[in-house]
């Protein structure tokens, strides 16, 4: 312990003292010049640190508003300014979460992302000096009781510009883990542009095969990732979770904590979290003060992302670049001037047939989908959007104008079909090879049916089956062999909504040539689509594929078990616990869950992090762990078995237990036992 103490001494010794040391740190990795300002100017620009320029403050100091210009020092710009000064933490932490501003501030630079414009190093003072932001925090914004409250569009287009700033951070050259995304440091300039501030706890993110740093928790509690918290490992994913949180508290009006509410609502991710995949409920917990005045199917997928940024499982987390892309689709767009909507057709080469969609231009409208069928002139253009694809050829696009009348009609079209009962579906997962293009993996039936996509939206209730508003080809695809699901109209899938890189889910529904007066079995639709002559003969082939993956995964799930019995029997319990977290995250039997968690249970007991080994316990238990005498016994459990959740985590699921008190219970009730 001492050794570690000085340790730090003597890091804290190192921490620089003045400009010419702080220069010198950023040497080698600065882009963005910095202005070194005296504190004698600081005093000019604040007017003396006049209590009326206060924008703020909190455990760092205070934050003012300030103005520099020419007349301060020549060549300066003329700009409004917002000084933080860092007075108010003089610790060596405090100067420490002041250098990780300039150092990360001075060399990155992103739309969304404050600038700093530059810094004070003299004496005991630590002053940064950012641009001002004339709105403030999104915090201040959202829960204010003086300001009207913030529209949907705006606030879907806060929390595009911050994903934007995270997004950019996690794929920088060396990238970077921001730490403490919450509403506070989100600003917003004077058009509600949001821009990341407060980079004190920001830290290096992993390189090489590293999937984590490992650091002391630090950041704010009800935004921090759970597994972050517990562990003390810090990945991009925990700032995803992080960004769930921010989603919820603008689809809910709510603080992250709210110590005045009822307990059970206080934490807002615990309480939320069930209710977002309840399609009949979710809409119940859409802040009130926005009046119901907000697309119902646009807040439906905002939910449902804030649902998959909150999963406990962090590799199950969608990526930032994928939300990006997920919340694009739901920004608003502004409509054409002239009057006219544009329709496009996608045509491609005839070497390959595929069914006409019809489509609106994603960048030009809303995301409602209107359908047309004009006679306006045509004006051609060419897309590589198959670049990626099995179609090596350009597509050719007829770009069609339509009136301003037509779109009226197809909107009174559009609510009279939602009134309609919506046809059945049934819902299902299925994995994909890449996010957009030709090539996905294949359905319960060895065939996918979508050709080629851009991000987001559902399938309508037309006649023309797309998915959503950026569909640009649908059909069948077994193998090599591409089917046009317009002609053969059997059975044909549609994304219903992006989950994330590797998985989307889809729904299926069946056309009129399959009689659909009872639910089909997967060889009774295989049968019948075979029979219609539309599925080539390579149905089976297929589907002797999937189970060969199958069991590929079934014995690389098996090897991963068997090094990480070796991993751990050697003492290297982070590297076994990595192999069985891998068995986890890919799609384990029940009985393999039971193991694999009980293994990772074991290893974070050896590593003392008793709250993780608790939750890897109860996973074990609930994927159906029953040898409850080795629990008690195992020795690799025994830092575990000290904590006073041990017991009654036990009790929940051992019959012994379970029993025992039941028959108390019955004792109790007929007064059996009494004298």
């Amino acid at each position: 312990q001492n050794q570690v103490t000085k340790q730090r001494n003597d890091h804290d010794s190192k921490l620089p003292s003045n400009p010419a040391e702080v220069e010198d740190l950023r040497r080698d990795s600065a882009a963005n010049p910095l202005i070194v300002f005296t504190y004698d100017e600081l005093k000019i620009i604040t007017a003396n640190f006049r209590p009326d320029r206060v924008l703020g403050g909190g455990g760092f100091g205070s934050v003012y508003k300030g103005f520099i210009s020419e007349e301060l020092r020549q060549g300066l710009p003329t700009l409004a300014v917002a000084v933080k000064v860092h007075d108010g933490d003089n610790s060596h932490q405090g100067h420490r979460e002041w250098l990780a501003e300039v150092i990360f501030l001075g060399q990155l630079s992103h739309p969304n992302l404050v600038k700093l414009v530059g810094y004070c190093c003299e004496d005991e003072h630590r002053v940064l000096i950012y641009e001002y932001m004339s709105r403030g925090s999104v915090e201040h914004n959202l829960f204010s009781k003086i300001l009207l409250p913030m529209p949907w569009s705006i606030r879907m287009k806060i929390a595009f510009g911050a994903a934007k700033g995270l997004a950019f951070l996690h794929e920088a050259e060396k990238p970077v883990i921001y730490r403490d995304f919450k509403t506070s440091n989100i600003l917003l300039d004077q058009d509600y542009n949001a821009k990341l501030s407060d980079f004190g706890l920001a830290k290096d993110g992993p390189v090489g095969d590293k999937s984590h740093v490992s650091t002391r928790v630090m950041g704010t509690y009800g935004y921090a990732a759970p597994e972050y918290i517990m562990t003390g490992h810090l990945t991009p994913r925990s700032d995803v979770y992080s960004f769930g949180v921010v989603l919820l508290e603008l689809l809910t009006g709510r603080k992250s904590l709210d110590k005045l509410r009822p307990a059970r609502e206080q934490n807002l991710a615990e309480w939320a979290l069930p209710l977002l995949k309840e399609k009949k409920k979710f809409l119940n917990i859409i802040d009130p003060r926005l009046d119901g005045d907000y697309p119902i199917k646009a807040v439906h997928k905002a939910a449902m992302l804030a649902y998959h940024c909150l999963n406990r499982n962090p590799k199950a987390r969608p990526l930032m670049r994928d939300i990006v892309d997920s919340l694009e689709p739901l920004q608003a767009h502004t409509e054409v001037s002239i009057g006219k909507t544009l329709t496009i057709i996608s045509e491609v080469p005839e070497s390959v047939t595929l069914p006409r969609t019809t489509q609106i231009h994603p960048t030009l409208f809303s995301s409602s989908t209107k359908f047309f069928s004009s006679r306006s002139p045509s004006y051609w253009g060419v897309s590589f959007c198959f670049s990626n694809t099995l179609l090596s050829r350009p597509l050719l696009f007829a770009v069609k104008a339509s009136s301003g009348v037509g779109s009226e009609a197809s909107k009174q079209e559009s609510d009279r079909s939602e009134e309609e009962e919506e046809e059945p579906y049934e819902e299902y997962e299925v994995e994909i090879e890449q996010p957009f293009g030709l090539k996905f993996a294949k359905g319960r039936d060895g065939g996918t049916y979508i050709d080629a996509i851009a991000p987001g939206g559902s399938a309508d209730k037309a006649g023309v089956f797309t998915v959503g508003d950026k569909v640009l080809a649908t059909s069948a695809v077994f193998g090599t062999e591409i089917w046009p699901a317009a002609e053969y109209g059997r059975t044909m899938y549609t994304i219903r909504q992006r989950i994330g890189p590797l998985l989307m889910k889809m729904q299926k529904r069946y056309g009129k040539s399959i009689d659909s007066g009872g639910e089909l079995t997967e060889k009774e639709i295989i049968r019948a689509e075979r029979n219609s002559g539309v599925i080539s003969n390579r149905v089976r082939e297929i589907q002797m594929q999937n189970a060969l993956r199958k069991r590929e995964q079934k014995e690389r799930r098996e090897r991963d078990l068997r090094e990480g019995l070796q991993l751990y029997k050697n003492g290297k319990y982070e590297e076994a616990r990595e192999r069985f977290e891998s068995i986890l995250g890919s799609k384990p039997e029940p009985e393999e869950t039971a193991v694999a968690s009980y293994n990772v249970a074991c290893c974070y007991s050896k590593l003392n992090q008793i709250q993780a080994a608790l939750s890897s316990l109860e996973e074990a238990l609930n994927s159906g762990f029953e040898d409850f005498k080795r629990l008690k016994t195992d020795p690799d459990l025994a830092n575990v078995r000290k904590s006073e959740e041990f017991d009654p985590l036990l009790k929940r699921f051992d019959e012994s237990f379970i029993n025992e008190n039941a028959i108390n219970a019955i004792k109790s009730l007929f007064g059996f036992g009494k004298k």
